[in-house]
């Protein structure tokens, strides 16, 4: 049995998480007011997933399909996803699995998510990179930065993060290094004027300061930035969260605009059942497995997702780190 303790502002709320996350079928263990913090604290528990059950429901197969319809159960078990979410992407499976678990993995990812890979060479409006402290914002700007140029786009670098300690002269280090120079902007009036100093066709692309995704005060700040510049908000999130806490941020971020998310720490996870959480709300556009500015963000399409949902469920038991660093590369 698995036990777990949700929190909310009212009985309700807090009912309505456990259903999310452990379906219809699980079981109160206790309901408790929290005078202190103000909250409902719900313990709920599930039984274990009968993947035998699941099996037999299905159309009959060779050995070889049931085979891999355990694997991919196994994987989505290893990576906690919620429970109504596991039903969701089995029952998106084709009726019969005769190849490996990788591809129909990926094939249910597709019908249950949606997918678009981040251009950089086609983007129009600017990026603003929004999301909780310490996530990897700047350094992912760092390598948008760098792959741009690449790919042949002049660039506009900007910060609104005056707050963190340290974060103008960690991207003024970057911009340097690209030959680029870096618009601090100070107060949000500042914003629109900075960007449309940027020349036509020029990538604009802003960092920000991490924000509490539960503090309705700092969301709204979050919102003016986006509405202030007329860009494109993307939310950049750790891997290896609470899936639910991710669930609920992505739904926040959502409700301000934000349509897409680059999933950073990949590297330092070897669970990932908070991305897919988190791609009930967000478009899954990139990923970063290493904090190196020299590895590039990748785009997170749904066979790359099943890869690294297979792939790490698979070295967490074997310990082999090796394939997992070679396959995130």
């Amino acid at each position: 049995m698995r036990l777990k303790t949700f929190t909310a502002k009212t009985t309700t709320k807090a009912m309505d998480l456990v259903r999310k996350e452990l379906g219809d079928d699980a079981i109160i263990i206790s309901t408790m007011e929290d005078k202190h913090a103000n909250c409902i604290r719900v313990v709920a528990a599930q039984e274990e997933i009968d993947h035998g059950a699941i099996l037999s429901s299905l159309p009959k197969g060779n050995k070889e399909s049931f085979t891999t319809l355990e694997s991919i159960c196994a994987c989505l078990d290893h990576h906690n996803a919620p429970s109504d979410l596991r039903k969701k992407i089995i029952s998106s499976l084709p009726d019969s699995i005769h190849q490996e678990a990788l591809a129909p993995l990926g094939d249910a990812l597709r019908q249950s998510f949606f997918f678009k890979e981040l251009s950089l060479e086609k983007q129009q409006k600017p990026l603003l990179l929004v999301g909780p402290p310490g996530v990897g914002k700047t350094a992912c700007i760092a390598k948008l930065s760098a792959q741009a140029k690449a790919a042949g786009r002049d660039l506009h670098l900007m910060t609104a993060d005056t707050i963190k300690v340290g974060s103008i002269e960690q991207i003024e280090t970057f911009a340097s290094a690209l030959d680029e120079e870096l618009h601090i902007i100070e107060k949000l009036s500042h914003l629109d004027e900075a960007v449309d100093m940027a020349a036509s066709g020029t990538l604009v692309l802003i960092d920000t300061p991490g924000v509490n995704p539960f503090d309705e005060r700092e969301m709204i700040t979050v919102a003016e930035l986006i509405t202030a510049s007329g860009g494109e908000g993307v939310l950049v999130m750790a891997a290896g969260n609470d899936p639910l806490d991710s669930q609920e941020m992505a739904q926040n971020f959502s409700q301000i605009g934000v349509e897409s998310m680059i999933v950073t720490k990949i590297d330092l996870a070897h669970r990932y059942g908070n991305v897919l959480a988190a791609s009930r709300y967000l478009t899954p556009a990139l990923y970063s497995a290493s904090p190196k500015i020299a590895s590039r963000l990748a785009a997170l399409r749904p066979d790359v997702m099943a890869g690294l949902l297979l792939e790490s469920s698979v070295c967490a038991e074997t310990k082999n780190w090796q394939s997992f660093l070679e396959l995130v590369a």
